[in-house]
């Protein structure tokens, strides 16, 4: 993160001192918002009490397989009449712990903001809340 550090404790000063719920990185392919996302998940694991979860969405291309995803990556498995959404909310709420999800390249799904909206809602402790 040589020359980042600024950009890397500020969006870290968001989760911690503002207690942001939601921080998306902008900017042009390549510019190296993935790695400094993934700089700010290391510098915050304990502040989430290790539950940091990566979240790679580039090879998603329908915003309904969004939740499908981010159950994967916390290793949900959701039930017969469950959706992939109502397994991680339970499984969230259960644990009951500072949580961060890192979704990367969500700007190709953007439609799947209204799942994470409704992630956010319901699940006090996503994002450390």
């Amino acid at each position: 993160m040589i020359g980042r550090e600024i950009e890397l404790a500020r969006v870290v000063a968001l989760f911690v001192e503002q207690r942001a719920l939601l921080v998306t990185l902008t900017g042009p392919g390549g510019g190296g918002k993935t790695r400094l996302a993934i700089a700010v998940a290391g510098a915050l694991q304990k502040h989430f009490e290790d539950e940091v979860f990566f979240v790679p969405l580039a090879t998603i291309t329908d915003p309904r397989q969004v939740p499908a995803a981010i159950a994967e990556a916390l290793g949900v498995v959701s039930g017969p009449n469950q959706s992939p959404l109502a397994a991680v909310i339970s499984e969230l709420n259960v644990a009951a712990v500072p949580t961060l999800f890192l979704l990367d390249n969500f700007e190709q799904i953007i439609d799947a903001a209204n799942e994470v909206s409704e992630l956010l809602a319901a699940c006090p402790s996503l994002s450390g809340r």
